[in-house]
């Protein structure tokens, strides 16, 4: 599924998304990595959710796709997050913030 976005057929955005419900955190993970490389927007609401995930690679995954597309509504989460108990976390939860233009 990661490289589906590779080819880049928005048709594919929809299966994708539905991945997202997938009970595999893994398949949740690279969900994410696919939506973000298609710079899918309307997840946005999804990759949030996602970031309070218990497993730490969905949470970061999460916290990529927010970097590259920033929205002012993941900033509460992403706050949240930069006491993630995961260091990967922390740091792109950071560098989501920073892509906000938000450090405060």
């Amino acid at each position: 599924m990661n490289g589906l976005w590779k080819i880049g057929d928005p048709r594919a955005i929809p299966a994708i998304r539905t991945a997202l419900q997938d009970p595999s955190p893994q398949v949740i993970g690279e969900a994410i990595n696919s939506l973000r490389g298609f710079n899918d927007r309307e997840s946005i609401p999804r990759f949030i959710e996602s970031l309070s995930h218990p497993d730490p690679g969905v949470r970061y995954q999460a916290a990529m796709a927010l970097a590259r597309l920033p929205d002012p509504r993941a900033l509460p989460a992403l706050k949240e997050h930069l006491k993630d108990s995961d260091m990967h976390v922390r740091m792109t939860a950071l560098s989501a913030i920073e892509s906000l233009g938000s450090v405060d």
